[in-house]
């Protein structure tokens, strides 16, 4: 299947990697998702909707970079996911400066990619929407 990105020009993907978002993600209308490894930095990826071209998220797996985050989804769509069936990602706020890149840690993209379905969730625990992603602040404590 081939679908229009503004980021990425035409991309051809297979349908089995498909996401649904019942309701989409919050702030975007679209259902249907593809997670796109960036070929260049391994530990970036990419949230693009298959219905419209330029809902494009740039997302990490914020463990990865946060050694403490461990996010806890109580929300009854994944309370039958096991964790090796569970992907998480954090969407990250682009800026010029990379150094004040930051990352969701709050609310986190989460994947049960056996039943290829998604949903960004609140997580349990005392995280930040603007956790600055090289400096391991949040905004507010950064300023």
């Amino acid at each position: 299947m081939k679908i229009e990105s503004v980021i990425f020009g035409e991309l051809e993907i297979n349908e089995d990697t498909i996401i649904t978002f019942k309701g989409g993600i919050p702030g975007f209308s679209e259902e249907k998702y593809v997670i796109i490894e960036d070929e260049e930095n391994k530990v970036f990826f990419w949230i693009q909707s298959i219905e419209n071209p330029i809902v494009v998220l740039p997302l990490i797996n914020a463990r990865f970079f946060v050694e403490e985050y461990v996010p806890i989804i109580n929300n009854p769509l994944f309370s039958e996911t096991s964790e090796e069936d569970m992907a998480i990602y954090n969407i990250v706020k682009v800026t010029d400066n990379i150094e004040e890149l930051t990352v969701n840690l709050k609310g986190p993209i989460v994947i049960d990619t056996k039943e290829k379905k998604g949903m960004q969730v609140v997580s349990d625990g005392d995280f930040s929407v603007k956790h600055q992603l090289f400096t391991g602040k949040s905004k507010k404590e950064a300023n």
